[in-house]
Parts: structure tokens; C-alpha cells; sequence
């Protein structure tokens, strides 16, 4: 285990199917764990949870330097479009930004948005405080 986990701090484990998460984090080579509390089930359908183990995701990735990013690209003559390259966004965030943008719906990658480019500077702002990196791609 230490040769995969020594060169950051903080990890995120998913035991099991998926349920299950443990934070992990490393101090002069001894490695301590905690469980995340269960905050959904599979029987479950309340989609406010479903997502919420990403905000702990996004907040490790940023602590330890790598930080999740955002591509933002030309869309058409007025539009731009905008992915996360398979991050899932927690709930509430991805519900604000569904009132700025449309999902895309593809299976080549998990929330992928279009929407006017005069939405740009509200959403680089909003990802901001999600700690996400922004990477421009095109002449915006």
C-alpha cells in the first residue's frame, strides 16, 4: 500500500460496490482511516445524495495540488461548451449549473454542458469556488 499512497496526504478508498468510502491519510508513513458515513443506499432514489462523496472528491483532489478541471471550448458561432472529463459534480452545483446550461448526453463522458458564451464568467466563477481548474481550449 505505501507505494501507491505515499505521494499525497489524503485518499479517498470505495470499498465495496461503491457504498462504502473510507478517507485515508498518511503521517510520517502510518496510515489512518476513517469511515465516510453511509449517505445513501441502493434502494435509495433521493438524487440530493446520491453525489454528495464528490464534494469530499473535489475537495482532496484541490488539497493535494491536483485539482479537477473543467474544459471549456468553442460551441457553434455564440455558444460554449464545457466538461469535466468524468468528475461528477455534487448535487446542488450541478442543479445551479443546469439553470445556466443544458446537458449534453453522450456516452463519451459524464457532465458535458452547452450553453451561451455570456454565461461564461457566472460559470467560471461558480466552478471557482468549487476549487476546479479551468482550462480554456479555442478563441473564447
Amino acid at each position: 500500500m505505501k507505494k501507491n499512497t505515499s505521494t499525497y496526504e489524503y485518499y479517498i478508498l470505495k470499498i465495496d460496490d461503491g457504498l462504502d468510502y473510507q478517507l485515508l491519510r498518511r503521517i510520517d508513513g502510518n496510515y489512518y482511516s476513517a469511515s465516510i458515513p453511509v449517505i445513501y443506499t441502493k434502494k435509495s432514489n433521493d438524487n440530493i445524495f446520491v453525489h454528495e462523496v464528490w464534494r469530499l472528491i473535489l475537495g482532496l483532489c484541490s488539497y493535494n495540488g491536483k485539482p479537477v478541471s473543467c474544459t471549456i471550448s468553442n460551441y457553434g458561432d455564440k455558444g460554449i461548451k464545457f466538461s469535466f472529463g468524468g468528475f461528477i459534480l455534487p448535487f446542488f452545483e450541478y442543479a445551479i449549473i443546469k439553470c445556466m446550461a443544458w446537458p449534453l448526453d453522450n456516452a463519451n463522458g459524464i457532465n458535458n454542458f452547452v450553453t451561451s458564451i455570456s454565461m461564461k464568467d457566472s460559470i467560471i466563477k461558480l466552478l471557482s469556488h468549487l476549487s476546479i481548474n479551468i482550462v480554456e481550449k479555442g478563441g473564447n
